[in-house]
């Protein structure tokens, strides 16, 4: 539900890429706007009822998330508040590090996404507990940045 972007002509091995999702009236979708071996950059955008679903960690990949539009509230084991992060804060989760968010203000949240992969791991998602999905409903025709 992210519309595609024209990607701008780059020599290789670079890749260009731009940040421009569709915002939402209720869920979370996210999608990867470049990666390598070693690294991916991914838009995540959730509406008010949306965020991470459960309780994980990532076994291979130092994350940071970095908010260009809302509030994100993040925890870690035992639903233990680790922060509320807003428009250009960041936070840093290492690999192994359970979390999850959610969003707490009444816009988007809008997270760019960047992790780096350490190779000598296998990279898998550790699900704490079940996951929980929110029905999508994209704002037709809005898109952040736009």
């Amino acid at each position: 539900m992210i519309a595609e972007q024209a990607q701008t002509a780059v020599p290789a091995p670079f890749q260009h890429y731009e940040v421009h999702p569709q915002l939402l009236d209720s869920g979370k979708m996210g999608k990867y706007l470049a990666k390598t071996d070693l690294m991916v950059v991914e838009i995540q955008v959730s509406a008010k009822d949306g965020g991470e679903t459960n309780l994980h960690s990532h076994s291979a990949l130092d994350g940071s998330c970095f908010v260009l539009q809302g509030k994100a509230r993040f925890y870690t084991a035992g639903d233990r508040e680790v922060g509320t992060i807003g428009r250009y804060e960041g936070l840093i989760v290492p690999r192994g590090t359970q979390y999850w968010f959610e969003c707490v203000s009444d816009e988007n949240l809008v997270i760019l996404r960047h992790a780096s992969r350490d190779p000598s791991e296998k990279t898998e998602r550790i699900d704490a507990g079940a996951r929980v999905s929110h029905e999508v409903k994209a704002r037709q025709g809005q898109y952040f940045g736009k």
